[in-house]
């Protein structure tokens, strides 16, 4: 291993040259930034004419609520067509910001900051608070509602399955909190109802507010169940027994379980399907 030492090179933001030595830059790394800077900012953050720009670039990007993509392509802006543009992107999204009130927004055609070209998705629009995101599809790209909504580019959404007509957009936009919260939930539910019963709910939502509800809190009930069994399973497995008051579930890692009883009798459990062993260890470890 050489020992460092001091030496001079040519440096363009891509590569470092002395002679006939080339030393190309793959990777950009700031301390205290904990997202991507692309390797051609630091010729910015280096060069005596724009360092002080770019430093104070960099501090407002990343205090910026903002996806780390975004940011990245913020600082990319300006290493390609000046601080000027790249000012006028951050002051726009920033003022554009939920700042934790949900909004409607287009849907980015990439989240990835190498493809960002700042379009909009319009078949698609999110709604975020800044910390959760949804995505919908639109029954059509015309919806009158949705013309000249902002970028989304604060918040990586989660895609519902749910398709948002101009008469269902229109209602979500005259309700957008109450909306919010409502799909928060079908999203926090999802995998542990059956997509149709959430669907029929998210419709019921337009149609009547208090059957939605009603609905809704049915369908929690059901997840909340399952979520629990599958809790309580995923901890019969990682410690291999489980006590409850009429005995221990022991589980092997041939995927069989057993129950012993408080006398040391022993049973197997037999069961047709996975999620029958998971239900029957939930409501035994649930009475006891």
């Amino acid at each position: 291993m050489v020992e460092p030492f001091d030496v001079t090179f040519r440096y363009d933001g891509e590569m470092l040259t002395r002679g006939k030595v080339r030393l190309y830059i793959s990777k950009c790394e700031v301390e205290g930034i904990d997202f991507k800077v692309p390797t051609e900012y630091a010729a910015l953050l280096l060069h005596g004419e724009t360092k002080k720009e770019a430093w104070r670039l960099l501090e407002e990007v990343s205090k910026a609520p903002f996806v780390d993509g975004v940011r990245t392509a913020l600082l990319r802006t300006a290493c390609g067509e000046g601080f000027e543009k790249a000012w006028r992107m951050l002051e726009a999204f920033s003022r554009m910001a939920p700042y934790g009130n949900p909004r409607f927004y287009f849907d980015l055609n990439s989240y990835e900051d190498l493809l960002i070209d700042w379009t909009a998705d319009e078949s698609h629009v999110v709604l975020t608070d800044g910390e959760s995101a949804f995505r919908f599809n639109l029954s059509s790209t015309r919806i009158s509602e949705a013309s000249g909504l902002p970028l989304n580019v604060y918040c990586r959404p989660s895609s519902t399955g749910f398709m948002l007509t101009a008469e269902y957009f229109k209602a979500a936009m005259e309700n957008t909190e109450d909306f919010f919260g409502f799909v928060k939930e079908l999203n926090r539910i999802d995998g542990f109802v059956s997509d149709d019963r959430r669907r029929r709910c998210f419709v019921k939502f337009f149609e009547d507010g208090k059957q939605a509800y009603e609905m809704l809190r049915l369908l929690s009930g059901d997840a909340d169940r399952r979520i629990r069994r599958e809790e309580i399973f995923r901890t019969l497995k990682k410690r291999g027994i489980l006590e409850f008051s009429g005995g221990f579930f022991v589980y092997d890692s041939w995927w069989s379980i057993y129950y012993v009883t408080k006398n040391g009798e022993v049973y197997k459990l037999k069961y047709d399907k996975p999620v029958d062993f998971r239900e029957a260890v939930r409501s035994r470890r649930r009475c006891g």
